[in-house]
């Protein structure tokens, strides 16, 4: 089983280096059963595009994909399924952190039941561990966690 964790950018290339950044650092347990896409899909002439290629570069099995079609949030989310090798895909935001041992849980998940069809959610968390958003049914509304 291999899953893709991938993520389209157009004007986030810091977060894009960093994210793929922390998962080489907090996931390291699952480095072989996952491939990296990044797809660029800033303006044709950013500065950092060769930088954060250069930097995706360095990471096993990553792969930077320029996009040039016009800038749009949708295009370049298309082209990280697109590019995509694994049988699983995540596609997220370029600056999403994900705490350590989620995408073990992940790979995990779908190697007990490789035929799932499930979208896999979770919550949101702002700094100090605080939810800010979910797509999880809460059946007992009096424990919902407050968002301020």
């Amino acid at each position: 089983m291999r899953l893709t964790f991938g993520f389209a950018l157009t004007a986030d290339d810091p977060g894009a280096a960093y994210t793929a950044h922390s998962l080489l650092l907090h996931h390291r347990d699952v480095a072989d059963e996952v491939e990296l896409v990044v797809v660029d899909n800033s303006a044709a002439n950013s500065d950092r595009a060769a930088l954060l290629e250069s930097e995706i570069g360095q990471i096993p099995h990553a792969r930077y994909v320029r996009d040039l079609t016009p800038p749009s949030s949708y295009l370049p989310r298309n082209r990280v399924f697109a590019e995509a090798t694994g049988d699983f895909v995540i596609c997220c935001d370029s600056h999403v952190l994900f705490e350590a041992g989620a995408i073990r849980a992940i790979c995990d998940y779908f190697r007990e039941y490789p035929d799932s069809n499930d979208l896999i959610t979770g919550p949101l968390l702002r700094c100090g561990g605080k939810v800010s958003a979910t797509q999880q049914i809460i059946y007992n509304w009096d424990v919902v966690p407050e968002m301020d």
